[in-house]
């Protein structure tokens, strides 16, 4: 089995006409599966992670030094 991954904007012209072609001529024929928004993470961690930077509740961390990021005081 082979999978392809293509992230489009979906707004825009070329992508819209992607979208309609891949639904039209691939959509329902057997051995192909079709996902649209596919994501690596968990939808509650998702949600989660969008929750907390709408409340401010959360920190940046400096990737050069992550430890010091965290003020563990």
């Amino acid at each position: 089995m082979t999978s392809f991954t293509v992230e489009l904007n979906e707004n825009t012209n070329i992508g819209k006409t992607f979208i309609a072609f891949m639904d039209t001529f691939l959509k329902g024929k057997k051995g192909i599966h079709i996902t649209k928004n596919a994501s690596p993470y968990k939808a509650d961690f998702v949600n989660k992670i969008k929750k907390s930077e709408k409340n401010g509740s959360y920190i940046t961390v400096n990737p050069k030094d992550v430890w010091g990021s965290l003020n563990l005081k």
